[in-house]
């Protein structure tokens, strides 16, 4: 399960080119974007999910991260954080 929260369309978009220029493709990527502006550049990686916080600011996101760890962990049935 790999988390990764993304802060900006150019970051979004440096990690985009990053992965595709890779050959092997994480498996259980979860994408958490501070913006749809962000998620319209993620959108196009295959990833286990893409969520947009609520607000772009620290407490949305940090929120994000949260939620969407706690839901993989159950997904993934890890019931401990590591």
């Amino acid at each position: 399960c790999i988390v990764t929260p993304v802060f900006s369309p150019r970051t979004a978009k440096l990690f985009v080119q990053a992965l595709t220029e890779i050959p092997v493709r994480p498996v259980g990527l979860h994408l958490i974007a501070i913006s749809s502006a962000v998620a319209d550049v993620l959108r196009p990686l295959p990833s286990a999910s893409l969520t947009c916080a609520d607000r772009p600011d620290r407490d949305a996101m940090r929120q994000a991260v949260c939620d969407v760890a706690t839901l993989a962990c159950r997904v993934e049935g890890i019931t401990e954080a590591k």
